[in-house]
């Protein structure tokens, strides 16, 4: 669930969703950490936060 709910960023900002190997999972995980530490926590404000892509017409 938590992986699916990580996904609509993605999504509502138009890109596909992420799908991470099992295989690789640690490394991914131990990469958002480093990322986190370095940079702060992922807000809109500090930019690391995907923007919504405009929603189409209907």
């Amino acid at each position: 669930m938590a992986r699916l709910l990580s996904n609509i960023p993605v999504l509502r900002s138009g890109h596909l969703p992420m799908v991470i190997d099992v295989r690789d999972r640690k490394e991914y995980i131990d990469i958002l950490a480093r990322y986190e530490l370095s940079s702060g926590q992922l807000t809109t404000e500090t930019g690391g936060w995907p923007a919504e892509a405009p929603m189409p017409l209907t």
